[in-house]
C-alpha cells in the first residue's frame, strides 16, 4: 500500500514539474506571451503597408498613392476635464461628427486605437499638432496614410474603388484588418485585394500610467516590418483603351477587346463612363447623384453585368450547334420567302436574297433570318418524340462557349445570361410548346441573354476553331502568378472541321456582305453585324424602344490576335454604329494610326443622347 502511495505522489510531482516548466516557458521565454502578459503596460501599433499600384501591359501608371494624415484616438483616455467645444473648434469638425465618431471607436474598442478623423492636409496637420499634444491630457496620434490617386479619368468601373472596411470584415479577418482600414470593395481592387494591400506590420511602445506613450518597448526588438502591396500590370493597352472611351463620347454600351490567343482583356468599356478621380475622397453622395442624373447605374460593368439579347451574331452558334449535331451540313440551302413563313406565322428578313436558295456563307454574310431559323427548328426537332432532350442538348453545346453560366475571370463581378433549356420552357408554357413556340432564339432575340464579355468570348472560340482560355485582365509578371486555370484551353463541344465555312462566311461580311464599307485595307477580318430588337415592361405594358446596334469581328483571319465586340444601345442598325466602332479599332490596333478620319470625326462627334432622353420621356409617360 505504500508501495503505491509513493508511486502516485512520484507521478503527481512529475505532472506537476512539466506544468511548471511550461508555464515558466510561455510566460519567460515565448515572444507571443510576453507581449499579451505586458498588454497593460505596452501599446501595440498596427504599421499599414502602401496598397500597391495599378499599371497597363506596357507600365504606364493608372493607379497609384498619394499620402494624407488622419488622427487615432483612444476613447478609454478621455476624461471629463476635455474641453470638447475647444477641441472640436481646433479639429474644425463639429460636436455632433466629435461624438459620433467616439461612439464608432468605441464600438470597435474603448482601448484600442482607432481612427477618428481621415484626410488632413499636410497644412491641417501643421496647425493642430502642437496644439493637440500640448493642451489636452488626451492621446491623438497624426499619422500618415496613402489614399488612391488616378492618372486617368476612366475605367472606374472595371477598377473599382476601395472604402474603409466594416465590422463584419473585421471581425472575419481579424489578424489583416482593423478600425479605420481600407479594403478594395469592387473591380480589381476587389478581386485582387490580397496582392495590392500587402502584409501588415507591428511596432510596440511602452506607456506610462495615464496611458501615454513614454519609449520604444525593447528597443523594437519585436516589431515587425510592414511589407508593401504588390504592383498589378493589367492586360489593358491604355493607348486602345483610352481610343475605345473616345469613340464611346455620347453613347451607352460597351466594348471588349479580347487576344483569343491567351483570353487577355485588351481593353473593356462600359458607358456612361464615370471620372475614376470621384472615388479619391470617398464621396459616395456625389457619386449616387451622377447615377441618378444619367439615369443609369453607373457603376455598374456593363461588360460583365450588362444582360442583352446577343443578335445576329449568335446565328453563328445555331449553324455550329446544327452541324455538330448532325441536322444539317455545309451544302445545306433554304429558300428565304422574304423570312420565314409556317401558316400564319410569319418573321421578316432583310437579307436581300429573297426566293432564292440560300447556303451557309450567303446567309451569314447577308444575316438571313430565314436560314438560321430553319436550322434552329431543325436542331428542336432532331428527336421528334422527344423536344427535351433535343433542346437540352442544344443547352450543353451552348454552355460548352460559357454562355449562361460564369466564366470565371478576375473582374470581381459578373451575370451569368440566360441559355433556355427544357426545364426553363415546360415550367413557362406548362409543358406545351415546340420549335416554332421559341425559333426567335435562332436569331439571338427570344429569351436568350449574354454579356458583352461572353459574346466577344463566343468569338475567340470561332477564331480558335473550338476552344478559349477564360478572360483575364491581369498580366502575368514576376511578382504575380496567374491561376493556372487562365492558362488551360477551354474546349467546346463542336467539331473542329465545322469552324472553317462559319469563318469563310464571316470574311464574306467585309467582302461582299452586311459590312463591306468596313474593311481595312491589307487586313483580313472576319466578322457578323447584328440588329437587336429589345423592350421594356412597365405595368404590364410592353414598350418597344430602339434597336441596339451589335457587331463582332476578329483578326487577321490566317493569325487571329485581337476579337472586337461593340454595342451600342438604342441606336439601331449593327452597321451603322457598332461596324464603325469596331473597325477603327482594329485599324488603330493593327495601324497604330486611322487614316479613315472622316469616318473617325463622324462617330467621335456624333451624340446619341437625345435617343436616350426620348426612351426616359416614353418611360415615365408610362410610370404615370
Amino acid at each position: 500500500m505504500k508501495n503505491k502511495t509513493k508511486i502516485i505522489y512520484i507521478i503527481l510531482i512529475i505532472i506537476g514539474g512539466i506544468l511548471i516548466s511550461r508555464l515558466t516557458y510561455l510566460q519567460m521565454f515565448s515572444k507571443k506571451n510576453i507581449i499579451k502578459g505586458l498588454h497593460i503596460a505596452i501599446q501595440k501599433e498596427n504599421i499599414t503597408p502602401e496598397r500597391g499600384s495599378i499599371l497597363d501591359r506596357n507600365g504606364k501608371l493608372l493607379v497609384y498613392n498619394q499620402s494624407k494624415y488622419h488622427i487615432d484616438v483612444i476613447p478609454i483616455q478621455i476624461n471629463n476635464k476635455l474641453n470638447i467645444n475647444k477641441l472640436c473648434n481646433l479639429l474644425e469638425i463639429d460636436k455632433k461628427f466629435f461624438y459620433n465618431q467616439i461612439e464608432k471607436s468605441i464600438l470597435y474598442s474603448a482601448y484600442t486605437k482607432s481612427r477618428f478623423i481621415s484626410n488632413i492636409s499636410e497644412k491641417q496637420k501643421n496647425n493642430i499638432e502642437k496644439k493637440i499634444y500640448q493642451h489636452y491630457n488626451i492621446f491623438f496620434k497624426i499619422k500618415c496614410h496613402f489614399f488612391r490617386a488616378y492618372n486617368i479619368r476612366s475605367m472606374s468601373s472595371v477598377i473599382g474603388y476601395i472604402s474603409e472596411v466594416d465590422k463584419q470584415t473585421m471581425n472575419k479577418h481579424k489578424s489583416e484588418y482593423h478600425l479605420g482600414d481600407f479594403a478594395g470593395k469592387s473591380g480589381i481592387e476587389k478581386s485582387y485585394e490580397s496582392y495590392l494591400k500587402g502584409k501588415k506590420g507591428s511596432k510596440y511602445w511602452i506607456k506610462n500610467i495615464q496611458g501615454l506613450i513614454t519609449n520604444k518597448y525593447h528597443k523594437n526588438k519585436y516589431d515587425i516590418k510592414e511589407n508593401p502591396g504588390h504592383n498589378l500590370y493589367l492586360s489593358i493597352d491604355w493607348n486602345i483603351q483610352n481610343y475605345a472611351e473616345r469613340l464611346m463620347y455620347k453613347k451607352k454600351g460597351s466594348i471588349v477587346i479580347l487576344n483569343p490567343d491567351n483570353g487577355e482583356i485588351i481593353a473593356i468599356t462600359s458607358s456612361p463612363i464615370l471620372d475614376a478621380n470621384i472615388f479619391i475622397n470617398n464621396n459616395y453622395e456625389e457619386i449616387k447623384n451622377i447615377a441618378t442624373e444619367c439615369h443609369d447605374n453607373i457603376l455598374m460593368n456593363k461588360a460583365t453585368q450588362g444582360i442583352y439579347p446577343p443578335g445576329s451574331p449568335f446565328k453563328i452558334l445555331t449553324e455550329l450547334a446544327g452541324l455538330e449535331m448532325g441536322v444539317v451540313d455545309n451544302n445545306t440551302s433554304f429558300i428565304c420567302q422574304h423570312g420565314f413563313r409556317h401558316g400564319k406565322m410569319k418573321i421578316n428578313c432583310h437579307c436581300g436574297l429573297f426566293f432564292q436558295n440560300v447556303n451557309l456563307e450567303n446567309a451569314i454574310a447577308k444575316s438571313c433570318n430565314n436560314y438560321f431559323i430553319q436550322v434552329y427548328k431543325k436542331i428542336i426537332e432532331k428527336y421528334p418524340k422527344n423536344i427535351n432532350k433535343s433542346i437540352d442538348e442544344w443547352n450543353s453545346i451552348m454552355k460548352s462557349f460559357g454562355l449562361g453560366r460564369y466564366l470565371h475571370h478576375d473582374l470581381a463581378t459578373e451575370s451569368k445570361g440566360l441559355i433556355p433549356d427544357s426545364k426553363y420552357y415546360n415550367k413557362k408554357y406548362h409543358k406545351r410548346w415546340n420549335a416554332l413556340t421559341i425559333l426567335s432564339n435562332s436569331i439571338g432575340q427570344g429569351e436568350i441573354n449574354v454579356t458583352p464579355l461572353q459574346l466577344a468570348n463566343v468569338i475567340a472560340v470561332v477564331a480558335n476553331k473550338g476552344y478559349f482560355f477564360i478572360p483575364h485582365i491581369i498580366k502575368e509578371t514576376n511578382n504575380i502568378r496567374l491561376n493556372k486555370i487562365y492558362k488551360k484551353k477551354m474546349y467546346v463541344k463542336i467539331n473542329k472541321k465545322h469552324f472553317d465555312d462559319i469563318i469563310l462566311g464571316m470574311k464574306q461580311v467585309f467582302i461582299n456582305g452586311t459590312a463591306k464599307r468596313l474593311q481595312i485595307k491589307n487586313i483580313n477580318l472576319a466578322g457578323k453585324t447584328g440588329t437587336v430588337q429589345n423592350f421594356v415592361i412597365i405595368k404590364n405594358k410592353i414598350l418597344p424602344l430602339k434597336d441596339h446596334s451589335v457587331f463582332t469581328l476578329f483578326g487577321p483571319i490566317e493569325k487571329p490576335k485581337i476579337v472586337i465586340m461593340v454595342i451600342i444601345e438604342n441606336s439601331g442598325y449593327g452597321s451603322k454604329w457598332a461596324g464603325p466602332i469596331a473597325s477603327l479599332l482594329a485599324e488603330k490596333y493593327f495601324n497604330k494610326k486611322i487614316i479613315r478620319k472622316n469616318l473617325e470625326n463622324e462617330i467621335m462627334n456624333s451624340d446619341l443622347e437625345s435617343n436616350y432622353k426620348n426612351i426616359l420621356i416614353l418611360k415615365n409617360e408610362l410610370n404615370k
